[in-house]
């Protein structure tokens, strides 16, 4: 008497190509998310870096740090609060809902980037400019026209 598993013909289910076809989705589009994070990770933070003033670097990178892990703990979020709306027959709840929810977020920022400058300053044309406002700011002809406007 051995523990030997039989597979009989009527045991065997038909690939459901809706399944099959969700599942095929599912895997493009983590591969798809899993490339476009990679390149910001890699490039945009270095992009950022080069063009910030030195000074609010850290700052900026810290918040696009935190942007990233919040982003993922309110997806989290709103993941749970999708599964508790039982819509029809689906016993697992609207767990569809938030991918359209998150799209629309995601159409309203790209509209938005639009607006955006078409080029950023280089961080030593930045440097240039706060080298200018620090020479004229000390500059002894200032020093003077201020004396002189306080006595008016």
């Amino acid at each position: 008497e051995a523990n030997e598993e039989v597979c009989y013909s009527e045991d065997l289910v038909a690939a459901d190509w809706k399944k099959t076809f969700a599942l095929g989705s599912f895997f493009v589009a983590k591969l798809a998310a899993g490339l476009a994070s990679q390149t910001y990770w890699t490039l945009g933070i270095a992009y950022m870096d080069d063009n910030v003033k030195n000074i609010a670097a850290p700052a900026i990178l810290g918040v696009c740090y935190m942007a990233g892990y919040l982003g993922g703990f309110l997806g989290s979020v709103l993941a749970s609060a999708c599964l508790k709306f039982k819509i029809g027959e689906d016993l697992l709840g609207a767990w569809w809902l938030g991918w359209p929810i998150i799209g629309s977020f995601h159409s309203m920022l790209a509209f938005g980037f639009l607006f955006l400058p078409h080029r950023l300053p280089s961080s030593q044309e930045l440097d240039v400019k706060d080298q200018e406002e620090t020479f004229k700011l000390s500059s002894p002809d200032n020093e003077i026209n201020e004396i002189e406007e306080s006595f008016h």
